[in-house]
């Protein structure tokens, strides 16, 4: 929002994910944050992230059309 965005703008999701068994709870979490907001989505399995502890990465892309710029 203090971009001038929302969740309308999203167009494209990479998940990132270290273990295949965080798959379906990540999904469903972010599934309830993009309600109604249907951006292509690319789902990965990686053997590690920038820190140790880190199980998963979410990066977003939106958007923000011309005529909704501020």
């Amino acid at each position: 929002e203090e971009a001038g965005s929302k969740l309308a703008h999203i167009c494209k999701v990479t998940i990132y994910i270290t273990d295949r068994a965080y798959r379906e709870p990540v999904y469903q979490v972010v599934g309830r944050w993009l309600k109604g907001v249907y951006p292509v989505s690319t789902g990965l399995i990686v053997s590690g992230l920038a820190k140790p502890e880190y199980l998963m990465e979410i990066d977003i892309e939106a958007v923000i059309p011309a005529e909704e710029m501020p």
